[in-house]
């Protein structure tokens, strides 16, 4: 190894205690036995929902999901299925009308009829509905940070014709020192050797979500 080069990693080695890794981690996904019988080709994605859940009873003291996420995580979730999925995805705005008037004089609780519903109205084979359970922003920069950030959501696939989940996933994540764990240390490289904002752990949350979907037939 070139002495610049060995001395760059002792640097950087020294400096762990500043950098990020992936802490509590969880990136999961589950497909019904039968769904490639379903003819899903159009999906509508309902506006996420916040709703605050501790999956990780190790994790104490966590701030109220923060305002605004559940629009964000819409926005990214939707952008990244139709980057990535192949499947036709229902314009947002035209979702967001007809989930609207679906929810006109009810209680506000998105049930498995009220999906199907909705579903039903877009003409949309399928429906996914997603779940804000932790939005924590970091305090600090991306070189140096108080506490990190951390991010929960899960997300669920319903077939409007039967109201059967066809595919769910769910991902969270607080972001840990590398010397807390080390090792996180690819991902580390791969993220660039930063402490990431909310934003940016719920970006690649969602891509890693997006993978255990499968594909279009």
């Amino acid at each position: 190894m070139p002495f610049a080069s060995y001395l760059w990693l002792v640097l950087l080695l020294v400096s762990l205690p500043l950098l990020e890794g992936c802490g509590v981690k969880y990136v999961s996904g589950v497909t019904a036995p039968d769904f490639q019988e379903y003819p899903i080709k159009k999906i509508a994605v309902l506006p996420f929902q916040n709703q605050q859940v501790l999956p990780d009873v190790k994790i104490s003291n966590i701030p109220p999901v923060a305002e605004g996420s559940d629009h964000l995580l819409t926005q990214i979730f939707v952008e990244r299925l139709q980057a990535t999925s192949g499947y036709q995805i229902i314009p947002q705005e035209q979702v967001e009308a007809g989930f609207k008037t679906a929810q006109a004089g009810g209680s506000g609780t998105i049930t498995t009829r009220l999906t199907q519903e909705v579903g039903k109205a877009l003409g949309a084979d399928a429906v996914i509905t997603g779940r804000v359970q932790r939005f924590t922003e970091r305090a600090g920069g991306s070189l140096e940070s108080q506490h990190p950030a951390s991010v929960g959501f899960d997300v669920e696939m319903i077939n409007v014709g039967d109201g059967k989940t066809l595919w769910s996933s769910q991902y969270y994540e607080t972001q840990k020192t590398l010397t807390e764990d080390v090792n996180t240390l690819p991902l580390f490289w791969k993220r660039g050797g930063k402490w990431l904002t909310a934003r940016e752990l719920a970006e690649y949350g969602i891509e890693e979500m997006i993978k255990t979907l499968p594909k279009k037939r």
